[in-house]
């Protein structure tokens, strides 16, 4: 069985028994949750832990590697492209299928009330704010790389990862060959890290 037929299995899996359990009885599914978090928590932050040193790796040594700003170029718009397309496709998607699913499930209102008791603990907003355009743009330039991996911030760290790559396209190839090799030593511990499915 392949690996992509693993992971469509298990998705599915977990739809299904997260339908069941919001069918039965809450307490029993709070039971359930409860149990079952912790090992779910542990295999996304296990995933989530290897995501900033391989995305910026990876971004970072390939465009240096590409010989010319053009090449990035023409990838950028064809990957901006095909970005839109699948944003538009998945909104699509989204909207024909949530309704009918999200109808039958009942929110429970003590989980609702225990969320937003979260939320308002950890100072996020309760109700929705809606950020500027400024406060957007202004935010997509990290004034500390280091505390946008801390904070799991990818567009500004995608943002870093690409002008770092640029500006290692035009400069003598052993400062070049310097920077992919601490990109590569980066790679290479990620991928050591990575969980196996």
């Amino acid at each position: 069985m392949s690996l992509t037929t693993r992971v469509l299995l298990a998705l599915a899996a977990g739809i299904g028994l997260g339908l069941l359990l919001s069918s039965t009885d809450a307490q029993f599914a709070r039971t359930v949750v409860a149990i079952v978090e912790p090992a779910g928590t542990i295999f996304v932050n296990a995933i989530r832990m290897t995501v900033i040193p391989l995305v910026v790796s990876l971004l970072i040594v390939g465009i240096a590697t590409s010989g010319s700003g053009a090449v990035v170029g023409r990838l950028g718009g064809r990957g901006i492209v095909v970005f839109l397309i699948l944003l538009i496709a998945s909104g699509i998607v989204g909207a024909v299928v949530a309704t009918p699913m999200l109808a039958h499930i009942t929110p429970d209102p003590a989980a609702i009330a225990r969320l937003q008791a979260s939320a308002a603990a950890s100072g996020q907003p309760t109700t929705g704010s809606v950020q500027s355009p400024s406060e957007w743009l202004i935010a997509l330039v990290p004034a500390n790389v280091f505390r946008a991996a801390a904070d799991g911030a990818m567009l500004p760290l995608i943002i870093f990862s690409l002008a770092l790559g640029l500006a290692l396209v035009s400069v003598p190839e052993p400062s070049t060959y310097a920077m992919m090799a601490l990109g590569l030593v980066g790679l290479a511990a990620g991928s050591r890290r990575r969980p196996r499915p």
